[in-house]
């Protein structure tokens, strides 16, 4: 598909360098085509991840949401106030695989009393750096919470700031997830994780 894409913008082939849409009648050299290529497809593959993550969440399938972790991954909900200044405190601390699943099905099989649907949206993404195999990554989140006879609500908003690991056969894992809230507070009702 991607390939097609550029085929498209291509308008004319001079030796080593084409002429692009992109940038008007200026020249591109072939090496930073493949450069924005390479950029484009590894941002719609992460894209495709942050996606696959909430529906995973939105479906309560929390067997195949927690596959998306590394082992030894931290997992948090904190305040953008205690992020902004580098404080510990967390709504939620969890370090390694056994205790994001532990928490996550601990806080939904009592939470969730009610009849509700919860949908999260991801956008903005942004890779902020690379090393290596490892991805520094930031997206905002919302949430929100449908419950029968009731109207729809924002129940959180924020950013996700990620580390994030490429394996070699091309899967994400997530090493570091904090999920900062914009919001004063969170319902007692929350349903985590986000």
């Amino acid at each position: 598909m991607f390939l097609c894409l550029l085929e498209i913008l291509v308008i004319e082939t001079v030796g080593n360098r084409i002429i692009s849409p992109i940038q008007g009648s200026a020249y591109m050299a072939l090496a930073d085509i493949r450069e924005l290529s390479a950029s484009l497809v590894l941002r719609l593959r992460l894209q495709e991840f942050y996606e696959k993550y909430c529906i995973k969440l939105d479906q309560l399938d929390l067997e195949s949401w927690s596959k998306m972790f590394d082992n030894t991954a931290r997992y948090e909900i904190t305040s953008r106030e205690n992020y902004s200044q580098g404080l510990p405190y967390a709504t939620m601390f969890c370090e390694g695989l056994a205790m994001i699943k532990d928490r996550a099905e601990a806080t939904v099989g009592t939470v969730i009393f009610e009849d509700r649907v919860l949908r999260r949206f991801v956008s903005c993404l942004e890779v902020v750096d690379r090393t290596g195999d490892e991805l520094s990554c930031h997206a905002n989140f919302l949430v929100t919470e449908s419950i029968a006879e009731n109207e729809s609500r924002i129940i959180a908003v924020g950013q996700y700031v990620d580390l994030i690991r490429e394996m070699p056969n091309g899967e994400f894992v997530i090493l570091r997830r904090q999920c900062v809230v914009d919001n004063y507070w969170l319902p007692r009702s929350f349903p985590l994780p986000i």
